[in-house]
């Protein structure tokens, strides 16, 4: 049982939402909101909220090779990979544009 009500508290990710997004007739409003350190909600009448209080909020653990991303309108976090590969050929992704690395296709 103390595990249970703990749990959520100690929750964390490798990356977090960015925005928060408000609910009916608001649910197409969205405020920015680091998650890191806050949580979203809404008000009675449904506008988006960012509460800090000192937990984090949404997000996701990116595996090795994996940097983390957030769409730009909704704040969504997201893992995107370090490598795009053609062949047997892999060209690294933004600020890794310059590295190449080569794999077997056997």
């Amino acid at each position: 049982l103390l595990l249970q009500i703990l749990l959520p508290v100690f929750v964390t990710w490798d990356c977090y939402d960015t925005k928060c997004r408000g609910a009916l007739p608001f649910d197409s409003i969205y405020i920015d909101c680091d998650n890191r350190y806050s949580q979203c909600s809404e008000d009675l009448d449904g506008r988006p909220r960012c509460v800090y209080h000192g937990k984090s909020g949404d997000g996701v653990n990116c595996p090795e090779n994996f940097e983390c991303t957030s769409d730009k309108t909704t704040g969504k976090a997201s893992c995107a990979g370090l490598w795009d590969c053609y062949d047997n050929k892999c060209r690294g992704r933004e600020r890794h544009s310059s590295s190449y690395i080569y794999y077997n296709t056997w």
